[in-house]
């Protein structure tokens, strides 16, 4: 497989869209490599489940702070 940036014969593929890409030009993120262009949408989904996360715990802990102080 060639990288699509470059033209360098490689072995590494995207995990998002498995195009090719060299290991100058494939980012790491999650011990996955992504191509230039799918790595800030990757970036971008892990950073909202994040948020996601954080957001249930502070719902879960109001909710026994409610019950707790009935």
């Amino acid at each position: 497989m060639k990288c699509t940036i470059c033209g360098k014969t490689t072995d590494i593929t995207c995990a998002r869209c498995q195009k090719g890409a060299c290991a100058s030009h494939a980012r790491i993120y999650h011990r996955q490599f992504f191509c230039h262009a799918c790595f800030p949408a990757e970036r971008r989904k892990g950073l909202v489940y994040t948020w996601l996360a954080f957001g249930a715990l502070a719902a879960m802990a109001m909710v026994a702070l409610i019950m707790l102080s009935r």
